[in-house]
């Protein structure tokens, strides 16, 4: 039997025709060392023994699962025979030099571990191997996005040990675990390789691990590797997460889970996070400018004393506002989701602000994982800019009203679609369970019922599995739970008032929009194109009404043909999400502007899908063109006070309705008073609910009963006048 000095120890994961030419370099640089090489296979899809038999040196080990990269050399080393241990890559060759001249400095005292130096496929060493210890600084510097603006850093420098002479053995503290040698008993006395590392950092755990037992890590030029990067494991999909959480790992186990979890935090914010983050710093900074510049209309003040009387009184309403039909009501889910937040902030009227700006942020994150899942990163970001920036979007999310939540859960409802497309059934449940709640915050949001059926249809045309598994028992179960849920209230209120917001209203839901289309009605059709024009420039580019339009006509049609290829993939739901919509918005006739959030998503996505077109033709044009278009939208609006008390605009800030409502409590010298309100537009039913919640803040709200003192408020275009009289 020969004697076996040197155990080689290869972990194979995909590494091709890559291994057996490792093998072979072997043969050859081993000369004057008796050796054997321990083949361990990652891949439970595999099975090299019959290629293997030709190497008489190999032993192949096929363990049940892939242990990853650190467990897997465990095993090996527990095979092993020689004294010293040789970890190597399979995506490697040994070029040039004997493994005997690492060996040799064993005999010198503490040497703990010995690398070649790595070449690359032209012989050159590679610029950067061997590093300081990790900690926390040094990788905030010299791993993270700050290392590629200032990568001459003075700190990143010695981290990656810049500069040293790589032709000469180099004393560092980390050597690349691609390829070193060590004793075994030091390998074994020091426990091998952490396994909680599955790939990644777990050299550098073991360099550290060595160096605090007094021994020292060298690299050699003695030895020539060359590796080509990455090839063991560009097939996997995983490897970027495998690498953060072994770099989390790593960080926490030295130096603990707060600095592991800030540092990590900072490690992962790439280029890519810096957009997404600049984008959510300008949406967030637009959606809480100037909160006394918010909206504060009558029917929010509805939703304010719902909301405080729940938790006063403790009385829960079933529905809320009515809506522009008004034998109909908007749902109360406003109001369940403002109370709390009204009882938190001591009942401040700014608390409602607070709470739709959170919305609105929440919509610019989702807004890009939708994208980037539809797509890719880059569609996800331009979607994002796009959403945050928009004017229109911007002026509705700073407005505490039912209608605040409605793109979130939109947002909601498309990602929820596109996951079920892909076969995770439960997400047509939760679409179901969505659409519930959408109907609690905006009646009209019924025309996403269509959206929904028609990917069905297509898809039990075409016998799609997505499809097919919404038939079985159990989901249909859920969902109709899921259906149901979120209608309790809306359930109740129907059971005494002869089911007007269910029955009747899916029956007139059918009868009016064949009545609509019957009709010929062209004022109301020239005021509705009119109010849309409006919008479309609000919601696209505030600073042209024709661009707007053409470039939204544009989206839609670019969107189109793509879509009509295949109508359920994540372009088609773009599309559809997007027409069906817009096309029910145009067949009501009702130019609500509430109804509008509900167009943002699709519009948005499909404004992104014009740009991300034009930015895969050119990059740098597309990103330009986004740049001149969210920072004009962004100026416009912030410079234009979010169109308050402009023309076409949203009327009077709260500020000023706060300070009417002082004025109101200083005229009625604390006093019962009645609030009647005067207008010189129209006339609506909720005229004095927002002053009836303001001046119940601030101490004296106007009694439901009839008194001799009376407080005209008149709201017009000069402004606001209060009229008192009988007040002595």
């Amino acid at each position: 039997m020969r004697r076996v000095d040197l155990s080689i120890i290869i972990v194979n994961y995909k590494a091709g025709e890559s291994l057996f030419r490792c093998l072979d370099s072997i043969v050859s640089s081993v000369k004057g060392v008796g050796y054997e090489v321990i083949v361990v296979e990652n891949d439970i899809n595999t099975n090299l023994s019959k290629e293997l038999k030709k190497y008489k040196f190999v032993k192949y080990i096929r363990p049940d699962s892939n242990l990853g990269y650190g467990t897997g050399n465990n095993l090996g080393v527990d095979h092993a025979e020689g004294k010293y241990v040789f970890i190597l890559n399979p995506d490697t060759e040994i070029r040039k030099g004997n493994v005997k001249l690492l060996l040799n400095k064993f005999k010198k005292p503490k040497v703990g571990l010995v690398a070649p130096i790595l070449v690359d496929s032209k012989n050159n060493p590679y610029i950067l191997q061997g590093t300081d210890k990790l900690n926390p600084i040094n990788a905030v510097f010299s791993l993270s996005i700050l290392n590629k603006v200032w990568p001459n850093n003075p700190i990143a420098k010695k981290y990656w040990m810049k500069g040293l002479d790589r032709s000469k053995d180099t004393l560092v503290k980390v050597a690349p675990g691609t390829a070193f040698l060590m004793e075994r008993k030091l390998f074994n006395n020091i426990g091998g390789f952490d396994e909680n590392f599955f790939l990644y950092f777990e050299e550098h755990d073991l360099c550290d691990r060595i160096v605090d037992k007094g021994y020292k890590v060298y690299i050699s030029p003695d030895l020539e590797v060359y590796h080509a990067w990455g090839l063991s494991t560009k097939k996997n999909k995983e490897s970027n997460t495998f690498f953060s959480k072994s770099r989390y790992y790593y960080l926490k186990k030295h130096y603990g889970f707060l600095p592991a979890l800030f540092t990590t935090w900072i490690l992962n914010f790439n280029l890519e996070y810096l957009i997404l983050f600049s984008t959510i710093v300008l949406g967030t900074f637009l959606r809480l400018d100037r909160p006394g510049l918010a909206i504060f209309i009558q029917d929010q003040g509805w939703f304010y004393l719902s909301a405080r009387n729940m938790i006063l009184t403790g009385t829960i309403p079933l529905v809320g506002i009515t809506s522009s039909h008004t034998w109909l009501h908007q749902g109360a889910f406003w109001t369940y989701l403002l109370a709390p937040f009204l009882s938190t902030f001591n009942f401040n009227p700014y608390a409602g602000f607070y709470l739709a700006a959170m919305f609105g942020i929440g919509s610019i994150v989702l807004t890009y994982k939708v994208g980037k899942r539809f797509i890719n990163k880059n569609f996800g970001l331009l979607a994002a800019v796009l959403y945050a920036a928009s004017p229109l979007v911007v002026i509705h999310e700073r407005m505490a009203y039912h209608t605040a939540p409605i793109s979130f859960f939109v947002l909601l409802l498309i990602y929820s679609l596109n996951k079920w497309e892909k076969g995770n059934v439960y997400f047509f449940s939760i679409s179901i369970f969505i659409m519930s709640i959408l109907y609690n915050l905006e009646l009209a949001t019924v025309v996403f019922w269509p959206v929904i059926g028609l990917i069905w249809l297509i898809g039990f045309y075409n016998k799609r599995k997505f499809v097919q598994d919404t038939l079985g028992r159990n989901i249909i179960f859920l969902s109709l739970f899921c259906l149901v849920l979120p209608m309790v209230p809306i359930i109740l209120y129907d059971i005494n008032h002869g089911y007007v917001q269910t029955v009747k209203y899916a029956a007139w839901l059918i009868y009016n929009p064949l009545t609509s289309l019957l009709k010929s009605g062209s004022s109301s059709s020239s005021g509705i194109i009119f109010f849309s024009y409006l919008h479309i420039q609000r919601i696209i580019f505030l600073k042209s009404i024709f661009l707007s339009i053409i470039i939204l006509l544009a989206s839609i049609f670019i969107v189109f043909l793509d879509a009509i290829k295949k109508i359920t993939s994540s372009v088609g739901i773009i599309f559809i999400a997007t027409v069906i919509p817009i096309a029910a918005y145009i067949v009501s006739k009702t130019p609500s502007e509430a109804y509008l959030p509900m167009l943002f998503p699709g519009i948005i996505l499909s404004l992104a899908y014009f740009f991300y077109k034009i930015f895969l033709l050119n990059n740098k044009l597309a990103i330009v063109l986004v740049v001149i278009f969210v920072g004009v939208n962004a100026y416009q609006v912030y410079s234009n006070d979010y169109l308050i008390e402009k023309p076409y605009g949203y009327g009077l800030p709260i500020e000023k309705r706060i300070e009417t409502s002082k004025k109101i409590i200083s005229l009625t010298h604390g006093k019962p008073y009645n609030l009647i309100y005067q207008s010189s537009g129209k006339q609506i039913k909720y005229s004095t609910e927002n002053y009836e919640y303001l001046t119940a803040w601030l101490g004296n709200p106007p009694v439901s009963y009839p008194v001799s003192a009376k407080i005209v408020v008149f709201e017009g275009e000069h402004g606001i006048k209060l009229t008192s009289l009988d007040v002595k």
